[in-house]
């Protein structure tokens, strides 16, 4: 599952992600660069959830820009085929995740999509248009948020200053396992930070963070505490201010 963000501005969309790779149960099997850039386009695709099917969408973006060299053209057969699926009667793997970039004749886009069935605020299997930021990831509480020394507006002017402060933020809360939502909830923000920029004139991708994770381990963002005990007092009371 994980976690990405993105942003729009004028000239460019920022988009930072994660990049632990992690099994049912939150154990971390590898880390990875989970932003997928294009080399020809000003264009970047960003997933999570199942880690095969979100690899398998990264490379039919690739076939879409190879086939229709327009970042207009490449976002409408994404659309097309995304419906597609949705209509196969087959059982889709969970998956969400964005198309960021920049326009012919939009200018910056962000274009949200999911496949989750149950319910979930936006419709699946259609890309909706993000209008300024998203944020998929965990729920930090407002008090861990305020302690943290983030601006209110930190975004406002991009994600390279504040970025890994906010996803240490969000490292620090469980979150349901998206493809796998009867398994217990799981620490799942680890490994690195990367931030992608994209321009007019192409994407840029730099490594701005990197967490002490290890493979074969479960991602521990309280290593004073029992992550399991952490979890479990999260389900239950929704809350780990107890642990503050």
């Amino acid at each position: 599952m994980s976690a990405f963000m993105a942003a729009k501005y004028a000239d460019r969309v920022d988009v930072l992600s994660d990049g632990a790779v992690y099994s049912e149960d939150g154990t971390v099997m590898g880390f990875e660069r989970k932003i997928w850039k294009s080399d020809r386009l000003p264009l970047v695709f960003v997933g999570r959830g199942d880690a095969l099917a979100t690899r398998a969408m990264g490379a039919a973006v690739e076939m879409a820009e190879r086939l229709h060299k327009t970042f207009d053209a490449t976002l409408e057969c994404l659309q097309q085929k995304i419906e597609a699926r949705a209509d196969s009667g087959a059982e889709q793997a969970a998956l969400d995740g964005i198309l960021a970039g920049i326009s012919e004749t939009r200018g910056p886009v962000i274009a949200y999509f999911h496949t989750y069935q149950e319910d979930y605020p936006v419709e699946p299997f259609k890309f909706h248009d993000v209008p300024q930021e998203i944020t998929c990831g965990s729920d930090p509480e407002p008090r861990a948020l305020h302690e943290s020394g983030l601006p209110m507006f930190w975004a406002i002017d991009g994600l390279r200053q504040y970025g890994p402060t906010f996803f240490d933020v969000m490292r620090q809360f469980p979150m349901q396992h998206l493809a796998h939502p009867d398994k217990p909830w799981v620490y799942a923000i680890g490994g690195h930070l990367d931030l992608a920029t994209v321009t007019a004139d192409g994407v840029t991708i730099e490594r701005i963070h990197e967490w002490p994770d290890e493979i074969g381990q479960k991602i521990n963002p309280h290593p004073m505490m029992d992550g399991a005990a952490l979890i479990a007092h999260f389900e239950k009371h929704g809350s780990i201010e107890i642990f503050n």
